[in-house]
């Protein structure tokens, strides 16, 4: 058992607190600052996120009695159903049990962002119901399953109508192999490891006087955009590390690791309520080629060419 601290009584958690997604730490520490609670609230090994209290909680009382305070279950997805991941791969959510990620999620607005989630099995032998989407792909999910709109609004698989338009993820790669992700409420190209970043994912962003910031990719994959794989630096230290890469590369040999004593701590970024847990609901699409491909030479013209990650040029960023 361990203690977290709450607003007004602790929460007695029997599960390790950095496996307990952020809405449901958030929602626990909501709950602890009633005035009504007693003593603490109890988090079960099994705790996670749900619609009116935490569902695996248990709240003591005192002198008060709600009804409201039971946790319900979200809808959910079948264990067959696949998610692109932050690191590029795609993997179903069976794959996925009890583990820590970073996935693609949307804000009401469109503006699409990483968020950590944990995917957890929460029910089992639930009525479903399939949705067909006009990609020809489907998914199974429960009738209570919540889709987002692409007004930003929501509604249950079991009331969606044909011709519904659901919020989409319009994803694509640049020739050099970095992942672009087109912001919805812009029209415009963003690329992931710059949406890691300005989702919180990677810490405070730092100035470096005379220089660039640059996102590098520690394992110089430009398509694995873990937050773990990421680190900001000044672009005259990347261009420098790109140097020592390439001359190892024609001798041979390994590059050696790049010690910066700039370490930044990683701040956790709450998963939007957009489908809550760890249901991610997404329209994958055709991949816009021809408009990629412009958006790279115009930022090779504005100067990305200099560095290969400069993610953070006026025409490859859109404005957050």
């Amino acid at each position: 058992m361990q203690r977290i601290k709450g607003r007004k009584v602790d929460v007695m958690a029997w599960a390790d607190p950095g496996e307990i997604e952020s809405v449901a730490l958030d929602q626990l520490r909501n709950i602890s600052s009633l005035p009504w609670v007693f003593h603490h609230v109890a988090a079960m090994a099994d705790v996670h996120y749900g619609k009116g209290a935490t569902v695996g909680s248990v709240i003591a009382m005192k002198d008060a009695v709600s009804p409201a305070a039971v946790g319900v279950d979200i809808g959910c997805f079948t264990g067959d159903t696949a998610v692109s991941l932050a690191d590029g791969r795609t993997a179903t959510l069976r794959e996925l049990d009890g583990q820590s990620c970073c996935v693609y999620s949307c804000t009401p607005s469109g503006r699409v962002a990483m968020s950590r989630a944990v995917a957890r099995r929460t029910r089992a032998d639930a009525r479903l119901v399939r949705v067909l989407l006009d990609s020809g792909a489907q998914v199974r999910c429960t009738p209570d399953h919540l889709f987002m709109l692409r007004d930003g609004t929501y509604r249950p698989a079991d009331e969606l109508a044909p011709g519904t338009s659901l919020m989409p993820l319009y994803t694509a790669s640049d020739k050099e192999g970095y992942t672009l992700v087109q912001q919805n409420y812009s029209g415009r190209w963003q690329k992931a490891h710059w949406i890691a970043a300005r989702s919180g994912l990677l810490g405070p962003i730092p100035k470096f006087p005379g220089q660039r910031t640059i996102i590098h990719h520690k394992n110089f994959d430009p398509a694995d955009n873990r937050p773990e794989n990421l680190e900001l630096l000044g672009a005259n230290d990347h261009s420098s590390l790109f140097h020592v890469r390439s001359c190892c590369t024609r001798a041979g040999s390994e590059p050696p690791a790049l010690h910066c004593q700039r370490r930044l701590s990683e701040t956790p970024h709450a998963f939007p309520a957009c489908t809550g847990g760890c249901c991610v609901s997404r329209v994958l699409r055709t991949r816009d080629i021809p408009r990629v491909s412009a958006l790279s030479r115009r930022a090779r013209r504005c100067g990305g060419a200099r560095s290969r990650e400069s993610a953070n040029t006026r025409c490859a960023r859109p404005a957050c």
